[in-house]
């Protein structure tokens, strides 16, 4: 705002108007650099709808890589499991005692012990008993699934990720580190005698539910939801009864909350000690069963 003043005016009122006019100034600036802030601040304001769109690529991006596994024909480790298991192709039937036995006893029968080692596994077998009750033997329908799963999980790491490393939301799509990692842990052929082997399910369901676990952990710690601990006490049920290695994940749960979160001694207990009980009610089921 800019005046010129008249030199026919006195010299109190020209310094009265004069100070006046320097105050409408500098309030006139303020206003224009409030709206300058506003605006670079709706500007750079995150677009959460971005993590949506990178994990659905996530996604995507897992499902076509094992996309041509669906095709493909029942192998030898499903005779066991699948195909010559009595007590999966009992379908419904058959769950009952499938979740009170080694994994091995609808193949083996009592011989099952000849097998050194246990295998306290009942969840896959749970899910090839209800496929086989809904589809009969249809390997392509298991293969389906297997990668469906397997592309859940990649998507899980990815937001795991973002929430563990308190990522924040870009403006506009660009590479991060979360979304690199979970490309990264999708195409790793590692993984590929669990997703194309129909039989590797366990580890499948037994990965997908620990990092549910972790998951739910993490995020109880930072919105304090009761909903949010029953979640992530069940995720661990559903890990263990998948695969036993998924115990492991009584150690990985505190160790992630020293390191990546502000978690206090309460919710340490709160989250672990009920692991503790599932964990040793698991122990007990498995050398019984």
């Amino acid at each position: 705002m800019q005046f010129a003043l008249s030199p026919l005016l006195p010299f109190k009122s020209r310094v009265f108007v004069s100070l006046f006019l320097l105050t409408m100034n500098r309030k006139e600036k303020r206003k224009e650099a409030e709206l300058k802030k506003q605006t670079v601040k709706i500007q750079r304001q995150p677009d959460k709808n971005i993590f949506r769109i990178q994990g659905l690529i996530v996604f995507a991006f897992s499902f076509i890589i094992y996309a041509n596994t669906i095709g493909n024909e029942y192998a030898v480790d499903d005779t066991i499991v699948i195909t010559k298991n009595t007590l999966t192709k009992q379908g419904f039937k058959g769950i009952p005692k499938l979740l009170t036995t080694d994994a091995f006893y609808g193949f083996f029968g009592e011989g099952y012990k000849l097998v050194e080692g246990g295998r306290y596994r009942p969840l896959s077998l749970v899910t090839f008993a209800i496929e086989y009750e809904l589809f009969g033997l249809n390997p392509h329908i298991s293969h389906f699934i297997n990668v469906m799963l397997f592309a859940l999980i990649s998507m899980l790491i990815f937001f795991l990720l973002i929430d563990l490393l308190q990522w924040e939301a870009p403006a506009s799509f660009r590479w991060n580190i979360p979304f690199i990692a979970a490309l990264l842990f999708a195409a790793h052929p590692i993984h590929t005698e669990a997703v194309a082997n129909i039989k590797g399910r366990d580890e499948i369901m037994g990965m997908l539910g620990a990092l549910l676990t972790l998951h739910f952990s993490v995020l109880f710690v930072k919105k304090e939801k009761l909903y949010l601990l029953l979640l992530a006490w069940v995720s661990f049920v559903f890990a263990l009864f998948s695969k036993e290695n998924a115990i492991t994940y009584f150690a990985v749960v505190p160790l992630t909350f020293y390191f990546f979160t502000n978690a206090g001694i309460k919710k340490y207990l709160l989250v672990c000690v009920p692991m503790l009980a599932i964990a040793a009610v698991y122990v007990v089921m498995r050398q019984k069963f």
